[in-house]
């Protein structure tokens, strides 16, 4: 099972920006936002800053198991750039991800590969706003 390609299609290729929110760029927090409002989801926006991100995810994402991941769902990753604490992408299928990469941009990579399966914090659901 995958996740429709009318949600990610267009988008892959489009540049990485920082604090992009579409729709000619994006950043990777960006990125996830635009997609789940396709899906029909209303994502808070929160700026590219770590404590904010750990609010989010906090408020509006239910953490899961490994095994309970499916189309759609976030994943958490640590990032190797020293100015941002964390990297955001939304899975695809059972081991890839759309995400937006500074030097490349939007693109689908594979999770598992050695480069991104050490980095992985977690998987969420987006769960929506609490009442």
């Amino acid at each position: 099972m995958s996740l429709p390609a009318k949600y990610v299609a267009d988008l892959i290729g489009k540049p990485f920006v920082d604090g992009a929110r579409g729709p000619e760029a994006y950043d990777c927090w960006g990125l996830l936002q635009c997609v789940l409002r396709r899906m029909g989801h209303e994502p808070t926006d929160y700026p590219s800053n770590p404590a904010l991100l750990r609010f989010a995810l906090h408020d509006e994402w239910q953490p899961l198991d490994p095994q309970e991941v499916k189309p759609g769902d976030g994943i958490l990753l640590r990032s190797t750039d020293s100015r941002w604490e964390w990297h955001v992408g939304l899975i695809l299928d059972s081991c890839r991800m759309l995400h937006a990469r500074e030097s490349v941009g939007v693109c689908v990579e594979r999770f598992d590969s050695p480069a991104y399966r050490r980095r992985i914090v977690g998987f969420y659901r987006y769960r929506g706003r609490p009442d």
